[in-house]
């Protein structure tokens, strides 16, 4: 009786080792995950203050480019197209995670609205994945589904809007890659005519040259 006695003792023994073993182990694996996602967010941080850097810079060579802001200008000035931004889009892995307008040209009474660190939702990604892909597209509010962007749109009275890629690039040694690309909107019923749309795709082609 008394070896019964040992053996279920041994047993209930050696199960609490396992048992303290395998949650110890969940811990570890635990305490491991979210290190690992803190220096994930430690790399998104400094990924963002590059791409932030270099924003900066670009901006500052922006003053160099009156040629082109006279195109813009005189776009502006002979059709629709009353809304001009430049913007860049980021993230930390494989996809685009947050957009910032660093450059704006408004037409009339237009107030500025400050983009910055704004956090794209899928419909927003899968915009900026066509026109890495197609180079551009041609984008009409009003059939837009429910989506981050429609709101703004539909906020600012935006009607149509024409965005074309400029250029993409990654931070080496990471996953990091940044999305650089403008848009051209109106609030015109009428939208941006084909013509208009070419001398926009004219206008964006010298600007691909500063990238």
């Amino acid at each position: 009786m008394t070896d019964i006695y040992d053996v279920i003792i041994a047993s209930v023994g050696a199960a609490g080792v396992i048992a303290t073993a395998y949650f110890g182990r969940t811990k570890v694996k635990e305490r491991q995950q979210k290190q690992k996602e803190a220096e994930h967010e430690r790399d998104q941080y400094k990924n963002e203050i590059a791409f932030k850097r270099a924003s900066l810079s670009f901006e500052e060579f922006l003053t160099n480019w009156a040629d082109i802001s006279q195109d813009i200008d005189s776009l502006m000035l002979s059709t629709n197209v009353d809304r001009f931004l430049l913007l860049r889009a980021w993230n930390g892995l494989l996809e685009p995670k947050y957009t910032t307008a660093f450059y704006q040209i408004r037409q009339g009474n237009q107030k500025p609205v400050s983009y910055v660190h704004y956090e794209l939702d899928d419909d927003y990604v899968q915009k900026l994945r066509h026109i890495s892909k197609a180079n551009r597209i041609y984008l009409e509010v009003d059939k837009m589904p429910d989506s981050g962007i429609k709101r703004i749109y539909d906020a600012e009275n935006v009607k149509f809007s024409y965005w074309i890629h400029l250029k993409s690039e990654g931070i080496p040694g990471t996953e990091s890659k940044s999305i650089t690309y403008c848009s051209f909107a109106t609030h015109s019923e009428h939208g941006i005519e084909i013509d208009a749309r070419t001398r926009c795709d004219v206008i964006s082609s010298r600007m691909k040259e500063f990238f």
